[in-house]
């Protein structure tokens, strides 16, 4: 997971700015404890998604403001915004994928 600081009105190119903090996740889940920060900050996380079999499946995003979840170099789900939505918004997607191994980024 990487750290950014920031006030943005939309989601950036976090790959042009230089994160403040690099945790790494050992038991799989994605925590915010460690961030220290209720409002203006970006996280990056980078991943796997394991994809046991060629099929549909649904791809749930919820976030209070932007969110974006790329499959390579493909964006499958986002949810844009220019500022804070106060209540949390979802984003539901359905495609279809072959059975592979992906690396994702989920960027909020």
């Amino acid at each position: 997971m990487e750290v950014y600081h920031g006030k943005w009105n939309e989601i950036p190119d976090f790959s042009k700015l230089t994160a403040v903090a690099v945790e790494e996740e050992h038991d799989g889940l994605i925590s915010l404890k460690n961030i220290n920060k209720r409002d203006s900050f970006g996280l990056v996380w980078l991943g796997d998604l394991e994809i046991p079999s060629d099929g549909t499946y649904e791809l749930e995003l919820m976030a209070d403001d932007g969110a974006v979840v790329s499959i390579g170099d493909k964006e499958v789900c986002a949810i844009k915004s220019k500022g804070r939505i106060h209540d949390k918004t979802v984003s539901d997607k359905h495609m279809t994928v072959p059975q592979n191994r992906k690396r994702t980024n989920d960027v909020g």
